[in-house]
C-alpha cells in the first residue's frame, strides 16, 4: 500500500467511528483492527511502512499516538482541533454535509417508482450512522446512477443503449459503466425478476429488438399477406420492432396467448392459438403490438401463461395494467400448482413481497379476485412455487 492509501484507510477508520458515536473523545482505533498482521515478527517491513504514513498524520497535527513500545503504535486518536483536515486527507464529506448533499440528490428523485424503496432504506441507513449503498464519496457518479434508473423508468421507447447514453450524459459509453451498479440496484431494490434483462425490460438495448409470434394467425406487412403461420403450427416468425407500424396480426382461431420464458414458446403446441413471446417483463413495443392485434382481432380472448409464482403473477398484473386487455391467467391456478408438487420450489423474500402487494391491491384482484387470492395465499402458506417449464405435460394449446 502507498503512504496515501494507509493514512486514507486510518483516517476513514477513525472517522467512521467519530460519525457514529458524536463524542471525538471517544474514538480511537488499534492499528492491529485494520492491519492485521501489525504486530507479526516477520512482517517489521510492513510495520515500518505503516508507521512512516501514520507518523506522517501525527505531524500534520491531525493525529495523536499512544505507544506500545518505542517502536509500535497501540492506539490511534484524532485531534479535535484538526477535524477537518482529516477529513481532508481521507477525501471524505463531513456527515452534516454529506446528509445536505445526498438530500439534494434523493429529494430530485423523490417522485421515481423504481427509487423510493432504495431512498427510503438509504436515509433509514444514514440515521443509524450506516453507509448509503451504491455510494462511494463520488457525487457526481451517484448522481449519474440515479438519473440512469429515473432515465429507464421514464423510457418509453425502444432503443439502443448507446443511443439512450448519448441522450442521457452526451457521452455514448456512459451508461455501460454505469449499467451493472444500476442492474443490481434495482434487482435489490424494486421489483425485477431478473437482474440480466432490466435494461431490455425498459426498452433499452445492445441490439434491435425482435417481435416474436407463431400459432394459428397471418401476418400482413403493409397489407400484403407475408405468412400464414397456421399452416406451420411448428414455426415461428421474427420481426424487427420497427416494422410494427405496418405489421398487422390476423388472429385465426379466437385466442392469444403470451408466453413468458423463451424455452416455452419454443415448445408450446398450439393449433388454435396465436402466440406471442414477451421475454419476461414486457416492454412499450410488446404492449403495442398486443393492444394493435386486440384493435385488430374484436372478440378475440387474451390469456398469459408465465412462471406459476409471484413475479409471473406481476408480470400478468402490469401487463393487463399497460394495456387496458383483460387477460386471464392460463394454467397459473391452484389445481396446476398441487398437481405438481413435486416440482416446488420455496419462496424467496422477495417472492413473498410481491405476493402481499398483489394481494393488498393489483389489476389481478379486480378482475379475478376469488382466482388470485387462493393461489397466492396457497403459495405463501405453503412456501411454493413452480418454473413454466415443468409445466409441459400440462400444456393443451
Amino acid at each position: 500500500m502507498t503512504n496515501k492509501e494507509i493514512c486514507q484507510k486510518v483516517l476513514n477508520e477513525l472517522l467512521e467511528h467519530y460519525e457514529k458515536s458524536g463524542d471525538i473523545q471517544k474514538v480511537f482505533i488499534r492499528p492491529k483492527s485494520i492491519f492485521k498482521k501489525y504486530f507479526d515478527n516477520d512482517r517489521y517491513d510492513e510495520a515500518k511502512e505503516i508507521n512512516d504514513a501514520i507518523y506522517l498524520l501525527k505531524n500534520d497535527g491531525i493525529l495523536k499516538l499512544e505507544m506500545r513500545s518505542n517502536f509500535y503504535i497501540e492506539r490511534i486518536f484524532l485531534n479535535k482541533e484538526k477535524i477537518n483536515k482529516a477529513y481532508e486527507v481521507a477525501e471524505r464529506t463531513p456527515k452534516d454535509e454529506l446528509i445536505k448533499r445526498l438530500s439534494v440528490i434523493w429529494d430530485k428523485y423523490s417522485s421515481s417508482l423504481f427509487l423510493k424503496s432504495y431512498i427510503e432504506k438509504q436515509k433509514e441507513r444514514f440515521q443509524k450512522g450506516k453507509s448509503v449503498d451504491y455510494f462511494n464519496n463520488d457525487f457526481k457518479e451517484y448522481s449519474d446512477l440515479l438519473s440512469l434508473i429515473y432515465a429507464l423508468e421514464r423510457n418509453e421507447e425502444e432503443i439502443l443503449i448507446r443511443d439512450f447514453s448519448s441522450l442521457l450524459f452526451k457521452d455514448s459509453k456512459r451508461v455501460e459503466k454505469l449499467k451493472k451498479k444500476a442492474e443490481n440496484l434495482l434487482f435489490k431494490f424494486a421489483l425485477f425478476d431478473s437482474e440480466e434483462r432490466i435494461f431490455e425490460d425498459c426498452g433499452v438495448h445492445k441490439t434491435p429488438e425482435v417481435l416474436v409470434i407463431k400459432g394459428n394467425c397471418d401476418i400482413y406487412i403493409k397489407g400484403e399477406l407475408c405468412a400464414s403461420l397456421s399452416h406451420l403450427p411448428m414455426s415461428y416468425l421474427s420481426f424487427p420492432s420497427s416494422l410494427l407500424g405496418d405489421l398487422s396480426v390476423r388472429v385465426k382461431g379466437g385466442k392469444v396467448i403470451t408466453i413468458e420464458n423463451l424455452t416455452s414458446f419454443y415448445d408450446f403446441k398450439t393449433t388454435d392459438s396465436t402466440v406471442i413471446y414477451l421475454a419476461g417483463f414486457h416492454n412499450s413495443t410488446k404492449q403495442a403490438l398486443l393492444v394493435k392485434i386486440r384493435d385488430e382481432n374484436l372478440n378475440t380472448k387474451f390469456f398469459h401463461f408465465g412462471d406459476l409464482d409471484p413475479f409471473g403473477f406481476l408480470i400478468l398484473d402490469i401487463l393487463v395494467e399497460k394495456t387496458n386487455i383483460a387477460f386471464e391467467p392460463y394454467l397459473m391456478d391452484i389445481t396446476v400448482l398441487k398437481r405438481n408438487k413435486d416440482f416446488w420450489n420455496p419462496l424467496s423474500e422477495r417472492d413473498r413481497e410481491v405476493a402481499k402487494k398483489l394481494k393488498e391491491g393489483s389489476n389481478l384482484m379486480r378482475l379475478f379476485p376469488n382466482r388470485i387470492e387462493e393461489v397466492l395465499s396457497f403459495m405463501l402458506e405453503n412456501n411454493c412455487k413452480l418454473e413454466q417449464e415443468v409445466l409441459f405435460k400440462e400444456y393443451r394449446g
